[in-house]
């Protein structure tokens, strides 16, 4: 299983079994650490498809500037 599809996965897992409205803080820094690794981000989908899956409320405002890197 690619890294990637793990970490997605976790990430569902993660706000399925949320009981408030975070999610599991280990599964985002995890996603985001494998995000990282990624040295053309931005011409790979799988590093955006989880980027995007990494995004939450409390995180908001870490993963602005690199959504806008995409925008540009």
């Amino acid at each position: 299983m690619s890294t990637e599809l793990r970490d997605r996965a976790n990430l569902i897992i993660a706000v399925l079994n949320s009981k408030d409205d975070k999610t599991d803080i280990a599964a985002v820094k995890q996603a985001m650490h494998d995000f990282f690794k990624h040295q053309e981000w931005m011409n790979d989908e799988n590093a955006i498809v989880l980027l995007s899956n990494s995004i939450r409320k409390d995180n908001l405002n870490d993963v602005t500037p690199l959504v806008m890197m995409l925008i540009r």
